[in-house]
């Protein structure tokens, strides 16, 4: 028998209960009253579907109602003038008993009855039995069964079933068939049934722990295999790290070898030594403050040119150049790169001027918006409603939109901005034109200077100035002591110039 499940309501509370398709609404209101423990002595239950009260006569595969379906419970007080023990509600009810003949083919026989509906279907028999003696009834000892609105009972169920737990409270009428059976071959078929049903159980679940077992195995095999992969990689990961480690040594005692100036020194050292220098000039990185820096072009600035000793190089330092660029195109590991901890953020307009915004306190919180906002607020009046574009300064030249979902995003999440030193070009969208500038409002900024005191531009126009290697220095304060040396030693490389390092060429 095939079971089916109901949503019952209930003063807001939904349960579910579940009963046979066989069973009918009254069984189902039935099992409704025990599932919310409401006791059906005193009270009487109806279900309601779409508002509709349902016949508690009819059995449940005949209704259209299918699985998980919202039925509502309404229940009302039995009153004490409605029943025969002053608790349940007793009616009449008209029943026509059809009768198999025993041991007939076929035969039966009717008999009309009014019973109440409090009757157990033992009583009922005999209510019959006594109004129709020795024609209900055919031999003692035989098999009966009962069949109510589809629902089978034996003889075994007559004392424990009434008749109102069938049908409910609502019917007047019924019509119930009585036939003879052989109790021990409908025993003997419900066994057999049932071992049926056991047996195909049995098989399934054998079938469902072959599966698991075979998945799991499965699954082991792949773990192996994974484990055998992860192995083989990280063993030739460790080989490569060795022979990456072994090239380095012998690059780095190659070179150690052939250079002739000593190792790099700290930078509390070589600070020292610039400012020992007379002759060298001394550059003092400028004071990062977060005041608006605007650098204004020169008409003309002045240009470096490299003189001729510059390149000057001798045998050995192009071997070693040559040692270094090889050193360098070994494969390592990219290193982990850490989140600024400030923004030095240049931002170059049309009319070649540099703003130079600076974001010291509080990184990690600034947003893109931020940014844009701050720009804003330094544009020209000439230019604040206009649509304008950022973008990167180098190639690809990347664009970085304006627009809600950037402006919400954090800088040190966004790929741009990744570094501390940002070069950023700003342009007017499409259809605004470039116009001539200012583009930038000069009585806003706290400091303006012209772009040869860039830091960069500075440096490189006192290039000529800058102390010279510590080996360089060596050189010169021994040059005249060893200048027959240094000599015969240039003469065997085929040249005659002192073995001095250029100082375009630097040594890390």
């Amino acid at each position: 028998m095939s079971s089916i499940t109901f949503n019952v309501v209930y003063n807001t509370v939904t349960k579910k209960v579940t009963v046979t398709k066989t069973n009918t609404i009254q069984q189902l209101i039935n099992a409704s009253l025990t599932t919310f423990k409401i006791n059906d002595k005193k009270y009487d239950g109806k279900l309601y579907h779409n508002d509709k009260a349902l016949d508690t006569a009819l059995p449940i595969r005949l209704t259209s109602l299918y699985n998980n379906t919202k039925l509502v419970l309404k229940v009302t007080k039995i009153e004490a003038g409605d029943s025969q023990n002053g608790l349940e509600k007793s009616i009449d009810i008209n029943i026509k008993l059809i009768a198999s003949v025993a041991g007939g083919r076929g035969e039966t026989k009717s008999f009309i009855h009014k019973v109440s509906n409090q009757v157990t279907l033992s009583q009922l028999l005999t209510s019959f039995e006594e109004k129709y003696p020795g024609e209900v009834l055919g031999q003692s000892g035989a098999q009966l069964q009962l069949s109510i609105l589809n629902l089978n009972y034996e003889s075994d169920q007559f004392d424990a079933v009434k008749l109102s737990s069938v049908v409910g409270s609502n019917v007047t009428s019924l019509v119930i068939r009585l036939s003879y059976g052989n109790g021990s071959e409908d025993k003997k078929r419900k066994n057999e049934e049932q071992q049926e049903i056991i047996r195909l159980q049995l098989q399934q679940q054998a079938e469902r722990n072959r599966k698991a077992k075979e998945q799991e195995e499965l699954e082991r095999e792949q773990a192996r295999k994974e484990l055998k992969r992860q192995q083989a990689e990280d063993e030739l990961k460790r080989q490569q790290t060795q022979e990456e480690s072994s090239i380095q040594e012998q690059q780095s005692h190659i070179v150690d070898q052939d250079i002739d100036y000593q190792p790099v020194v700290s930078k509390s050292n070589v600070a020292k030594t610039v400012v020992e220098d007379d002759n060298g000039y001394v550059f003092n990185q400028p004071e990062v403050k977060e005041t608006p820096l605007l650098y204004v072009p020169n008409d003309r600035t002045a240009t470096y040119d490299n003189p001729e000793e510059d390149y000057e190089m001798t045998v050995n330092q192009a071997m070693t150049y040559q040692k270094i660029i090889q050193k360098s195109a070994i494969r390592k590991k990219p290193l982990e790169r850490k989140r600024p901890t400030k923004y030095l953020i240049r931002v170059r307009f049309p009319d070649r001027n540099i703003l130079q915004l600076n974001f010291i306190n509080d990184v990690e919180s600034l947003k893109y918006g931020q940014l844009v906002h701050k720009i804003d607020e330094l544009l020209h009046i000439e230019y604040i409603n206009k649509a304008y574009n950022l973008k990167l300064s180098y190639p690809p030249f990347s664009k970085i939109d304006i627009n809600f979902s950037n402006n919400n995003l954090k800088l040190v999440d966004m790929k741009e901005f990744q570094s501390e030193q940002i070069s950023l070009i700003w342009e007017l969208v499409d259809g605004n034109g470039n116009g001539n500038g200012p583009y930038i409002d000069q009585g806003k900024i706290g400091e303006i200077k012209h772009s040869d005191e860039l830091p960069e531009v500075m440096l490189e126009n006192h290039r000529k100035e800058l102390p010279g290697d510590i080996s360089t220095r060596t050189n010169k304060s021994n040059e005249t002591s060893n200048s027959n040396s240094n000599s015969n030693t240039d003469e065997k490389d085929g040249n005659s110039s002192s073995r001095k390092t250029p100082k375009w060429l630097k040594f890390k």
